[in-house]
């Protein structure tokens, strides 16, 4: 009896245990954050420039968050479900970004410069998979690829159609009706007044708004952010004087020479803490002052002078006032720009290298040594970790094999 007791206990058990079994394949984890075996899109450009899947069997860390729980960033009410959303508008960088400055979409790879002592590959779905592996001297990763599936200064699930809707209207007004007469200006121009404030302004709001959001690399502060958000949300009811409060400044780079001088520009942030907040699309260089400060002088590698900075920030204005910059300053800039990230490179590179030469040799390499060095990455593309960290190696692999 009690031996059919136990059994019976022993069945029952197993049974709780079997059902609590099939209750938990039933309900999903509340925390989706597992390591596990999967089938992962691997993300290749073909010979004819064509996107395709391969399936690739690899172990990733899946922690997706729940897209079904995203609110659009603007209006705060529907789903973000809208994909490839450019923070920085297309119309403007999309000669920076493409191969021959050229007009067409999606064409072209570039170099992000942001907090990192190096510069980051990318590429966009339309470029020839040759130009691709020419600048790399390799084949791109799987990372590589499926990057390339976005455009760059682009988002998804951030935003609502809805409100995609907005933004365009703001841009489109801007881009027909502002855009050409700025663009038409030569190097005689020192400056450009605005009369349509509204559109102006909006439109470069909208910049700065967007990029806060949306990229790490440059933030405003958040009460800020929130009076911004409320005025693009009602943009075509927004009071003017709510518009003019914030402290801007535009600088417009005249680029001469065909459409691939577009493509010595740059587009990105300045990543600082310090005021003015910089925004640079291609031909325009945006400013955002701090409304609760002097606004102090930065000479911002010569886009600034200190004899004329201050009338160029637009704050309660009549008409916006828009600085023109010479195509021969441009290239000043641009050099000043260059030479000051090139530094950093260098800087970084050779304390790379030093750490690396004191590992294999437990002693810091001669003067004689580091000059050789120097001389062995003036010849390479020093933005690219993947070069660099192959100069380095090949250097020290060369001395290793000495007698």
């Amino acid at each position: 009896m009690k031996k059919n007791r136990k059994k019976k206990k022993e069945w029952a058990h197993h049974k709780k245990e079997l059902h609590q079994k099939r209750k938990n394949r039933r309900k999903p984890s509340s925390v989706p954050k597992m390591i596990t075996k999967v089938d992962i899109e691997q993300h290749v450009l073909d010979s004819n420039n064509v996107l395709y899947e391969k399936k690739k069997n690899k172990t990733i860390f899946n922690i997706e968050p729940n897209k079904e729980d995203r609110i659009c960033a603007l209006c705060k009410v529907h789903k973000a479900d809208k994909q490839n959303t450019h923070y920085l508008s297309d119309a403007i960088i999309r000669r920076n970004l493409n191969l021959d400055g050229g007009n067409s979409r999606e064409t072209g790879f570039y170099y992000t410069l942001g907090d990192e002592p190096y510069a980051k590959f990318g590429f966009q779905r339309n470029t020839n998979i040759d130009s691709v592996q020419q600048e790399l001297q390799r084949e791109p990763t799987i990372d590589e690829c499926k990057a390339a599936r976005n455009n760059p200064f682009s988002v998804n699930d951030t935003f609502c159609k809805d409100c995609e809707d907005k933004f365009t209207s703001i841009e489109t007004k801007f881009i027909n009706e502002i855009l050409p007469k700025i663009r038409k200006l030569n190097s005689d121009s020192k400056e450009i007044s605005i009369e349509d404030t509204k559109t102006t302004r909006l439109f470069f709001l909208l910049q700065l708004w967007r990029s806060s959001i949306c990229d790490s690399d440059f933030n405003l502060p958040k009460d800020i952010e929130e009076i911004m958000r409320k005025i693009l949300l009602n943009s075509n009811d927004c009071n003017l004087d709510e518009l003019k409060q914030f402290p801007i400044s535009v600088s417009f780079l005249i680029t001469d020479g065909d459409e691939k001088e577009f493509t010595n520009n740059i587009t990105g942030f300045i990543s600082d803490e310090k005021y003015p907040k910089v925004i640079i699309m291609n031909d325009f260089i945006l400013q955002y002052y701090n409304p609760q400060n002097e606004f102090w002088f930065d000479n911002l590698y010569g886009i600034n002078e200190l004899k004329d900075y201050h009338q160029y920030i637009n704050v309660n204005e009549e008409k916006f006032v828009m600085k023109v910059i010479a195509n021969d300053k441009r290239l000043k800039i641009l050099n000043n720009m260059q030479q000051a990230k090139a530094k950093e490179y260098v800087h970084y590179w050779i304390g790379l290298f030093l750490q690396q030469w004191s590992t294999h040799f437990e002693k810091k390499p001669s003067t004689q040594v580091i000059a050789e060095f120097q001389e062995k990455f003036s010849t390479v593309d020093i933005r690219s970790f993947d070069i660099m960290d192959k100069v380095i190696k090949d250097f020290i692999n060369d001395k290793l094999s000495l007698p």
